[in-house]
């Protein structure tokens, strides 16, 4: 299955056979890699330069190195967790700011909400209008959960799987990141939620260019807050 390799980038080669590999399937989740020493002997490399490979995997969410009896490195099942995770230590390392992620949002979901007016099956229509039936929760959890159930069904609904997991994952490290602007803005929230409503209503009667107009409204007027909240943060600091 592997190949020996030459010194130079020794690591990054290894690297990418073993992506390679579990990319076409021939190391399938849950399957065990070789000992260190067997890779080694293997891609002609040294012990050194398999574990920097395997970091580099490890960081990548494709294996996990597990330690005691019976365990060793493992081919992971690579799930929406771990792009959203490896999207959030992307934000992190590059200190791109809230306003920039939602900045992104208006553009990704804009676009997922034409798609889905154009393309939605009934039963994700279906599906869409099922999450407004309780939009308006008790306390912002609810609340949150709420939005994400919305927002999921009209990514599903674009019918474009890549899309779907770029809005959860874009969705869930901005719900990480800024709890406490949407515990401080709970109420307002509630309200620019109830732009649900009418983006259904776009989608359903197949309506695509409404539906993207009301969902960048819906997304911006959301963003507006995250900019008051973080001014209102600067302004106190300065005093």
């Amino acid at each position: 299955m592997f190949k020996p390799i030459n010194k130079r980038t020794a690591y990054k080669q290894v690297e990418n056979q073993i992506r390679e590999a579990i990319i076409s399937q021939k190391l399938k989740f849950g399957e065990r890699l070789p000992p260190e020493h067997d890779l080694a002997k293997l891609f002609n490399v040294s012990r050194t330069t398999i574990r920097e490979a395997i970091r580099s995997l490890e960081r990548s969410g494709l294996v996990s190195v597990r330690k005691g009896p019976g365990q060793g490195i493992i081919i992971c099942d690579y799930t929406p967790e771990a792009i959203t995770d490896n999207l959030e230590l992307l934000i992190q390392i590059k200190n791109i700011p809230i306003e920039k992620v939602m900045e992104a949002r208006i553009l990704l979901e804009g676009e997922v909400a034409r798609l889905a007016a154009e393309r939605a099956t009934k039963e994700q229509i279906k599906k869409i209008e099922r999450s407004l039936t309780s939009i308006s929760g008790r306390d912002i959890e609810d609340e949150t959960e709420r939005s994400l159930a919305f927002h999921l069904s009209v990514a599903e609904a674009s019918q474009n799987e890549l899309l779907l997991h770029l809005v959860v994952s874009l969705k869930q490290i901005i719900r990480r990141g800024a709890k406490q602007i949407f515990l401080s803005q709970r109420d307002s929230i509630q309200i620019k939620n109830m732009y649900h409503i009418d983006i259904f209503n776009s989608i359903k009667n197949r309506e695509p260019e409404l539906a993207k107009k009301l969902m960048i409204k819906h997304i911006a007027s959301i963003k507006e807050l995250f900019d008051v909240d973080v001014l209102e943060i600067d302004m106190a600091n300065k005093k």
